[in-house]
C-alpha cells in the first residue's frame, strides 16, 4: 500500500525574491533547498499568493525529463533556464528557478538581481556577479515556453 507523505520544511524559509514591480521577463527567482521541487511548492505558492492574489495557473517551461542547468559550471550557457509563470487573480510573475545545488553566493546574487535589487559583491566576487547577470540575461531571452527570443 502506498502512502502520500507531505514533506515540508517549516523550519526553513522560502528562498524567493520578487520584484516590487511585476511584468518583466523575469520578475524574481526561487532557490529551493533540494531538487524535489514538489516538496517546497506549497510554501512558494503561499508566499506568492500574498503578492499575486489567489493562484489560478502555474506553467513551467520544462518537461519532467529536463534537468536544470548546473549554474556552478559554464555548461549552463547551452541549456535553457527553468522558469515558472505563476498567474494569480491580481498579477502574474515569471520566476526563475535557481537549482538547489548552486553555490550559495552565486544563488544569492541571482535571487537579488532577478528581483531588481542591488548586489554589492565582496572582495573577489566581481566575476560571480558577472555570471549572475549572464544567467539572468539568458533567462530573459527565453519565452516562458523555453524558446529563445530573436
Amino acid at each position: 500500500m502506498a502512502y502520500v507523505v507531505q514533506r515540508t520544511r517549516a523550519d526553513k524559509p522560502v528562498r524567493l525574491c520578487l520584484a516590487d514591480n511585476l511584468g518583466r521577463r523575469i520578475d524574481g527567482a526561487w532557490w529551493p533547498y533540494t531538487g524535489a521541487l514538489a516538496d517546497e511548492f506549497a510554501g512558494v505558492i503561499a508566499v506568492l499568493e500574498d503578492r499575486l492574489g489567489k493562484i489560478v495557473e502555474v506553467s513551467v517551461n520544462w518537461s519532467p525529463l529536463h534537468n536544470p542547468p548546473n549554474l556552478n559550471w559554464r555548461d549552463w550557457r547551452g541549456r535553457a533556464q527553468h522558469i515558472m509563470t505563476v498567474r494569480g487573480c491580481d498579477a502574474t510573475a515569471n520566476v526563475l528557478i535557481v537549482p538547489s545545488t548552486t553555490n550559495n553566493t552565486l544563488a544569492g546574487m541571482v535571487l537579488r538581481r532577478a528581483a531588481g535589487q542591488p548586489v554589492a559583491p565582496g572582495r573577489g566576487e566581481d566575476a560571480m556577479l558577472q555570471t549572475a547577470e549572464e544567467i539572468l540575461t539568458a533567462a530573459r531571452r527565453q519565452r516562458p515556453t523555453g524558446k529563445v527570443l530573436d
